[in-house]
């Protein structure tokens, strides 16, 4: 879970808050803190930014959990994490993994400029200072957030992508994509420019299952330049 907040004319205090049942299920901690129900557990790694507060905060019963339950009452309560925006873009980045009892399985160290680690056995990146590159893991990137597998790479608010050494994705504006082979799903703010980096030029190039026509293949930079709608998509590279 990545939230950015962007502060205007003042710093601002920033609290997540996340509802559970009863306060004793809780337990805060700045590195990570758990909900707990049974022998189920909910891990909250708080993997950024390094200086937070984790709080157990009681809440209040309403009259309907009053008139609904029996006496006598139990104390319930939130998790609260709050962090400061200290002047730049804040990125608050909490990873969320369950267990039946275990430890949670994730590592992580923190970059000049990113976050990379791995949570049960996949791998991730994270920016914290949205919009710059960074590189890292044969990746070359601004995006927010990156996760891949031998399979599929899925890259969110990202303008460019390049992978050992080739271009994958680039783009005018931010967009969020899932790239596995010739086969690419993407969101789109608005219609915008966008280069695809591809082996050799394409027999066709379908989109949302239509083919189109309105794509240059440029064979010195290995890329096709393609004009891509707003919303979501589905291109299909056949080559």
């Amino acid at each position: 879970m990545l939230d950015v907040i962007v502060p205007s004319e003042k710093d601002v205090d920033v609290t997540l808050l996340y509802q559970t049942n009863y306060i004793k299920d809780i337990k805060a901690d700045q590195l990570e803190s758990t909900i707990t129900k049974e022998n189920n557990i909910l891990h909250m790694k708080h993997l950024y930014p390094e200086k937070l507060e984790s709080k157990a905060v009681e809440t209040p019963h309403y009259i309907n959990t009053i008139i609904r339950k029996e006496p006598p009452l139990v104390r319930e309560g939130m998790l609260t994490v709050t962090a400061n925006t200290e002047g730049k873009p804040l990125v608050m980045a909490n990873m969320l993994t369950t267990t039946k009892g275990e430890e949670s399985d994730i590592s992580y160290q923190n970059n000049n400029g990113y976050v990379s680690g791995v949570a049960d056995g996949r791998s991730f990146i994270f920016s914290t200072r949205p919009g710059d590159i960074y590189n890292s893991d044969n990746f070359i990137t601004d995006a927010l957030t990156l996760t891949w597998d031998n399979e599929k790479t899925f890259a969110t608010i990202v303008k460019s992508l390049k992978r050992d050494g080739r271009l994958l994705i680039a783009s005018d504006i931010p967009l969020t994509c899932e790239i596995s082979g010739k086969l690419i799903k993407y969101y789109h703010k608005e219609q915008a420019d966008v280069i695809i980096g591809v082996e050799k030029e394409p027999a066709s190039v379908l989109l949302n299952g239509s083919e189109i026509t309105g794509w240059r293949y440029d064979k010195n930079g290995g890329n096709i330049k393609i004009k891509l709608p707003e919303g979501e998509g589905t291109l299909i590279i056949n080559q």
